[in-house]
Order: C-alpha cells, then structure tokens, then sequence
C-alpha cells in the first residue's frame, strides 16, 4: 500500500539538496569571479572608504575591489569581507555619492549581516516547503537594508539625510538590483521596497535608531520555531568548552531538610524539624500541611527520615526514627492514618531507608541495615526491595564493609543503579545490579568521585555527579541492556557563577 508518509522525507531531502546546491554554485561563481579581480590603488577612493569605516567606528578591513562582472555595488564575506563595486561607479557618481555607498556598505560589516544572512539561509533550506518561512526572510532582507539606512543616517546632521536619499534614487537609475543571495549585501535590494525606504529616510529621527521590545519578541519567537523538534547531540568524551551553569529558580523558602519532589511535580515532602514531622508543601496552592502527627522532642524522641514518593504522586514512603528501633511507613497524601510496612530494627541496625519506588507501585527499593560485629562499622547494609502490599522483604545484594547511600530503579524494573564506596575510601563508583539475581556490573569505574546516580525516564541512560572536570557536574551514560554503550559524557555543570 502507498503511503505518502514514507516518501516526505525524501522530498525534504531532494529539495533541500536542490536549493542548497544553486545557493552554493551562485556564490562560488561570484567568488572565483572577484579572485581574479585586483584591489583598488586609488589613493582618493580608498583614503574615503577609511574615512567611512572610522566614521561608523568599523575596525574590521574591508578590501575595496573594482569589478567588471557586477552592476552594482556588492558587499562579500564576513571573514575577509570585500566591497565589489563597478567600474564604472567612479564615473556615474560624484565624491559624495560614492561616500554614501561605502557607509552603507560598512554599516553591514559592523551589523554582521552577511554572517546571518548565511544563517538565515540555512535555515530557508531546512524550511524550504515552508511559504512563511520564504515570506519572512524577504521582508528580513528588506528590513536589513533600512536598518542600515537607519544606521547610516544617525551619523548624518541636517539636509544631508535628504541628499542620502536622492543618492538611492540614483544608484537605482544607473545599476541594476543583484540576484539575492545569502553571501552577498548591497544597498540596492528590491525597487519594490524602494518607497518604503525613501519614506523613512524622510521621517528618519536620531533616536528611532533603537531595539523595539516587539522585534525582541519576534526574533525569539522566530528562534523558537525554526527548528522545530531539534534534538540536542553531545560529543562523547570532557568538553573543551567551559560548562554554563544551571539556572536556579527560588520556588519556596522554608526550614526544612531532605526535600523531596512528587513525579507530578506539585509537591514536596521535607522533614518539618519544628514539629519533628513529616510535612508536604503544595508548590501550586503555597499550602505546607504535616502528614504525620507522632513527631516528639521528648525522650525516647521520634521523627520522621528520607521519604520517596509513589509514581502517582499520592502516597510517600518514609522512615520514621523511634528511640531504639525505626520503621518503613506509607502515609497517603489526603492525611490518612500511616500504614507500617516494615516493623522495628533492633539498634544497630535500621530500618529500610527508601531510595525509589517501582513504576508499577508494587515495590520499594530500600536500603536495609543489620547488625554486625564482625563489621567495622558494626552493621551490614542490605539491597532490598519492599513489598508494598504486606511488607515483605527480597534482598538483592548484601554489601558486607562496603556502603551505598543513592539507589535508583529503572523504569523496567530490572535494574538497580547505585554508588559504591569502601570504608576506607571517599571515592565512590557506579554499579549496576539485576533484580532477578542474573548478575551485577561496575558501570563506572574512575578516580574521581562519582556519586548519586538515577534513571532518565527513557530507561536507557543513567544521570549521575562527578568531579572528574574539577568541580561537581552531571554526566550521562548510555546503557544497553545493562552494559555501557559507550563513555559518560558530560551533561551540565553545578557550580555557581
């Protein structure tokens, strides 16, 4: 069956290579044409195109060369950029004329316009099917070149802004308008919008040459739309280039400790140490309500420990802390009575501190400890996953003197991702363990510390710290079935600015 959906892509395809090679061969002509052409000599003609570029405050070089191959004046490159004028100009314009096109000329240089020409044009190519997107360059384009009669004017006093004008309208009566290309610039550019421009050089005021809010806002939206969907690549391996900083938004100030955000992201639950509680705060309503009411300074004194959230946002499982012993606990967000999970931990031990909860709600991953003396630190921590339904414990892995302190199950169910570290050390690495017993592996195994690792939504990366590029940063790793596919990469640096 036909199906139009599976031959789009290579209609984009075919046009794209159709436009972007007759944007290529056009200007590669115009280029090989202007190689052979020879810089101007003439002292009177070049001491006016210096006397233009301090005017305008232009330190970029700018090469004046005469041309047969072209009618009008044409402005090429933005590296070495070159100012292609006829020959016949010297002869068809007098001194200030001539003054008045190199001024416009440089004023692209100094407003990089040959530089987004060519990225606007890039972006025509992708958008070739696109009648808006054809529509919005031209009267960009258009917009360009009074932009820089605007430019050249505010440099100008009196009458001479009327003179400017007529040296247009003369340009236009002696050479013809050059084919629009996106390497190219010149002050002539469409008669249609000849009137257009006339009429602003009429109207023009010294301080009308500013930004516009409303610009600011098209230019961002137009941003936003031109690549629709694009996906963001990143080289594998340490970035040379500085990382940015994340962005921090203040959303609540509050004396709390160990907050955490619900998968819904409307909530938080932090422990309430005024009241030794378990509280939640509504990021929506700016409501903070205490989800438990058992919290007590008093000896033996209770309070709440490290919570996690179920995947539908309604229930939090914590640790709550009572004299010798602890519990595991699930207390529903509507203020229910809490349920007990798992019952109290001798001392020495403790109860499973939550790290995650299972997609599908059955389970808890929780971190259980059990007294040990043979153990330096005198307990054992255990890898567990918590039945929600009547509490029953299944352990994964028994640590024996090493420690972990952040778990994160995979959206499957089939792995868990944690830290690992020695008594003896303060490095930690990353390892990864099946759930149904079918193995383990050390997914990142390096001198630096790497730390806190956890699931992307996707299920086949892994985001974790590191300080391997010398401050704490998030990398990404790929994994495949619970192999590495290729090196962590950095994602995004931490440290403040």
């Amino acid at each position: 069956m036909f199906r139009l959906s599976g031959i789009l892509p290579f209609l984009w395809l075919a046009g794209a290579l159709a436009l972007g090679g007759y944007i290529v061969i056009c200007n590669l002509r115009l280029w090989r044409a202007a190689r052979v052409e020879c810089p101007s000599t003439d002292k009177e003609t070049l001491e006016l195109l210096e006397k233009c570029r301090a005017a305008i405050g232009l330190r970029t070089i700018v090469a004046l060369v005469p041309s047969e191959t072209i009618n009008t004046p044409v402005l090429l490159g933005f590296v070495r950029p070159r100012l292609l004028v006829p020959k016949s100009m010297a002869e068809k314009l007098n001194r200030e004329e001539l003054r008045y096109v190199f001024l416009h000329e440089l004023a692209h240089v100094k407003r990089h316009d040959i530089a987004i020409g060519w990225l606007t044009t890039l972006l025509q190519v992708v958008h070739w099917f696109n009648p808006f997107v054809w529509l919005a360059f031209h009267r960009m384009r258009s917009n360009r070149e009074s932009a820089c009669d605007a430019f050249v004017l505010s440099r100008m006093q009196g009458e001479e802004t009327q003179r400017y004008g007529r040296a247009i309208v003369s340009l236009l009566e002696h050479f013809s308008v050059p084919q629009s290309l996106p390497g190219l610039a010149g002050i002539l550019e469409s008669k249609s919008q000849l009137k257009r421009r006339i009429a602003m050089i009429t109207q023009f005021k010294n301080n009308s040459y500013r930004w516009s809010p409303l610009a600011i806002v098209l230019i961002i939206i137009l941003a936003c739309i031109s690549l629709p969907e694009a996906k963001r690549t990143q080289a594998s391996g340490i970035s040379d280039a500085k990382p940015s900083a994340i962005m921090v938004r203040q959303v609540w100030t509050q004396a709390g400790d160990a907050y955490t955000p619900s998968p819904d992201g409307r909530y938080l639950s932090y422990i309430n140490w005024a009241k030794q509680e378990l509280a939640v705060h509504d990021l929506k309503t700016g409501e903070n309500r205490n989800l438990t009411e058992e919290g007590t300074w008093n000896e033996p004194s209770e309070y709440p420990d490290r919570s996690v959230w179920s995947p539908d946002s309604r229930q939090v499982a914590y640790c709550w802390n009572k004299g010798k012993g602890n519990e595991l606990r699930i207390v529903a967000l509507d203020g229910s009575k809490p349920r007990v999970l798992c019952g109290s931990v001798p001392e020495g031990g403790h109860a499973p501190w939550p790290s995650d909860w299972s997609q599908d709600g059955k389970y808890i991953l929780a971190l259980l400890g059990k007294k040990d003396e043979k153990l330096k630190r005198g307990h054992e921590d255990h890898i567990v996953l918590v039945s929600v339904e009547d509490g029953s414990l299944r352990t994964l892995k028994s640590l024996g003197e090493q420690r972990t302190r952040n778990m994160s199950l995979s959206p499957d169910g089939r792995y868990v991702v944690f830290d690992l570290t020695t008594e003896d050390s303060e490095k930690r690495d990353i390892c990864l363990l099946a759930t149904d017993g079918s193995g383990e592996a050390t997914l990142v195994e390096h001198p630096a510390d790497d730390w806190a690792p956890f699931w992307a939504p996707d299920g086949r990366r892994i985001v974790f710290v590191s300080d391997r590029a010398g401050s704490p940063g998030l990398w990404l790793l790929s994994v495949d079935d619970g192999k590495p596919k290729a090196p962590p990469h950095w994602s995004r640096n931490w440290a403040p600015t």
